[in-house]
């Protein structure tokens, strides 16, 4: 499809070797999505969300500019390759179902062929049509599919059903270990929704762990679940949560 200028040797996202390599290319191949999982996700999301590179090319004598003229796309064989949870509106998941008869692309994609699919790309843009997904509900459409391919965490199905327990009236009353001793037990029957919630929270009574042991990382990581979990959303401040002080809260929608 693309030729000449096509390829797949860009061993990274991030820095002046990327840009120099995907200088004369139109339609570039991250094979297995190596360059997503080798850089930082952040240097990811802003190196393919440019509009133009400006660098010395070597032996140069100043800094030129370098408009975009290529797009990425990744192949993998893993199900669970998005890493962020934020930024995943920047990649359009196309599942492609395996099977016994496969398609032979080096003859069906003849010179006439390769030459109407450019066509018709041309005549779409020369249409108007959007670079984004404009049509009501493809966006919900394609996000549901991202969330599928989101690279899981084993806690997250544990975390899941903390928040989902009904809790006893007395909840507030209880310190951290008496609400675990009653969380670990699988007759105790709550009656009251559990309406907000906070990291260390999750840390000392679903995971067992010593709120003094808590890490950044694992903060982040913790974090990183909770905007994974369905019918909850950051309060976009903090809250006073019993045993643990104020705290950034995480409330139902």
């Amino acid at each position: 499809m693309g030729g000449d200028w096509f390829s797949d040797s860009v061993p990274t996202l991030a820095g002046k070797e990327a840009i120099e390599s995907i200088q004369g290319s139109w339609l570039i191949e991250l094979g297995e999505l190596a360059g997503l999982r080798k850089a930082d996700i952040d240097a990811v999301k802003h190196f393919i969300s440019k509009r133009e590179d400006r660098y010395r090319v070597a032996y140069g004598k100043r800094i030129e500019h370098f408009p975009r003229r290529c797009i990425f796309f990744g192949t993998t064989n893993e199900e669970d390759f998005l890493r962020d949870v934020t930024g995943n509106r920047r990649f359009w998941v196309v599942n492609c179902k395996g099977g016994k008869s496969r398609l032979d692309f080096k003859t069906y994609l003849t010179p006439v062929i390769v030459s109407q699919l450019w066509a018709e790309a041309k005549e779409r843009l020369a249409q108007g049509e959007p670079l984004y997904l404009a049509e009501e509900g493809l966006e919900e459409e394609a996000r549901a599919i991202q969330d599928k391919h989101l690279e899981k965490d084993e806690r997250s199905g544990l975390i899941g059903e903390y928040l989902e327990r009904l809790l006893p009236k007395n909840w507030d009353g209880l310190d951290t270990y008496q609400r675990r001793n009653w969380l670990s037990d699988d007759k105790n029957a709550g009656t009251e929704e559990r309406c907000s919630v906070c990291i260390l929270e999750i840390w000392a009574e679903c995971l067992g762990k010593d709120p003094n042991s808590i890490t950044r990382r694992d903060s982040f990581e913790l974090s990183r679940i909770m905007k994974t979990v369905k019918g909850w959303k950051p309060y976009g401040s903090t809250l006073k949560f019993k045993n643990y002080g104020n705290q950034k809260a995480y409330v139902r929608r």
